[in-house]
């Protein structure tokens, strides 16, 4: 006699393991894309594919997105985190609660929010305290109310962007960054209605500053701020100077005294804008041995007469020209660098790509023709 299918109740067996056990069973999928796919056999599963991976990117939109990563945070234990990439797009936004047991194994932590939104720098600070193999930070577009300090503070921390990070509501904000080990450091945008604190920065190896145009209204705390951003990067070996030159050069202005880049042998700037300081930065550089001017197109003979008459450094060996147009006003700023460099060893001259092929070689024979004369 058939026995009655009800005596043999259905068992969801796989529902009623552990978390660990069911991230271990999905890791045995062929990729992460099959492993996203049965978060449609539980609501529950959708947290456990991101134990199955040491790279997080995660769109912060809402209050249920933000209760998601705590989720998640909590459920990697202690799991070894290479990248944390979170974007916010919501206001106020901190992870607390959470064991965050995995923040002392992050490699690289990377946060972007919209300038109208705010985020709680507390996830951040978390990072930059606890962890022991951060090497890499980006912080881009971000702003937090007056009371949150962002405190970026890491031995083990390499590499740092900060791209456009502003006050709001007109309060002031802090942020500190201390980097004994940092190599390299990438600062754009203005530093409006925030003061930084910069600590040990002598490792420093390569610096880029994008800077944008001062606001009048805030206009002391800007010079203020480029004073400890210059003296904190002047021991770095390479330089590359871009966006506008301005801010600079009012500080220059107001008579303030620029420290000496005793270790500097390689600088970047970008034509015209840093034009006008360039006899500065040569006064200022006693090591520098390699120039590359970027936008050279844009260089005009007069602005050489007038910026380029003070005497080059005996240091320097090699320039580098960016953007060669190949105008006459071109070649007699490259005459003129030969004639002035006495120590020139190496002229490196890039063509730009929208000049047409038929007039390189041109170009070519008459740079060629200025080396022998």
């Amino acid at each position: 006699m058939a026995m009655e299918s009800s005596e043999f109740p259905e068992l969801d067996r796989i529902s009623s393991l552990p978390d660990e056990i069911i991230a271990r069973i999905l890791s045995f999928l062929p990729t992460m894309k099959h492993a996203f796919m049965t978060s449609i056999l539980s609501r529950r599963w959708q947290y456990l594919q991101y134990c199955l991976t040491d790279e997080l990117d995660i769109e912060v939109t809402s209050k249920c997105t933000q209760e998601f990563v705590d989720r998640v945070m909590m459920l990697r234990g202690g799991a070894h985190l290479r990248k944390l990439c979170l974007k916010h797009h919501c206001s106020h936004y901190g992870i607390h609660g959470s064991p965050m047991e995995s923040m002392d194994k992050i490699c690289i932590v990377e946060i972007t929010s919209p300038g109208k939104y705010l985020f709680e720098p507390y996830l951040v600070n978390r990072i930059f305290a606890d962890s022991l193999l951060l090497e890499s930070a980006r912080i881009v577009e971000c702003s937090w109310r007056k009371g949150d300090a962002l405190y970026l503070c890491s031995k083990a921390l390499e590499s740092l962007v900060m791209k456009r990070c502003y006050g709001s509501n007109l309060e002031r904000i802090k942020a500190v960054i201390d980097a004994p080990s940092l190599l390299e450091f990438k600062f754009g945008g203005r530093s409006y209605m925030v003061d930084y604190t910069f600590k040990n920065f002598d490792s420093l190896d390569v610096v880029t500053l994008a800077l944008e145009d001062y606001v009048e209204e805030d206009f002391g705390s800007q010079m203020d701020f480029l004073r400890n951003l210059i003296s904190a990067v002047a021991k770095t070996r390479h330089l590359h100077l871009s966006g506008f030159c301005m801010p600079l050069a009012k500080l220059e202005e107001t008579g303030s005294e620029l420290p000496v880049f005793n270790n500097l042998s390689w600088l970047q700037l970008r034509l015209p804008s840093f034009l006008k300081m360039f006899p500065t930065w040569i006064t200022m550089s006693p090591k520098l041995e390699t120039i590359v001017f970027n936008g050279f197109r844009w260089l005009f003979w007069h602005l050489q007469k007038q910026s380029l008459s003070a005497p080059f450094s005996s240091s320097i060996e090699t320039i580098e020209v960016c953007d060669f147009f190949g105008h006459d006003r071109n070649f007699e700023m490259i005459e003129f660098i030969i004639q002035n460099v006495k120590a020139l060893k190496e002229l490196i001259v890039h063509v730009d790509i929208n000049v047409s092929t038929d007039i390189k070689p041109q170009i070519r024979r008459k740079l060629l023709m200025l080396e022998k004369n």
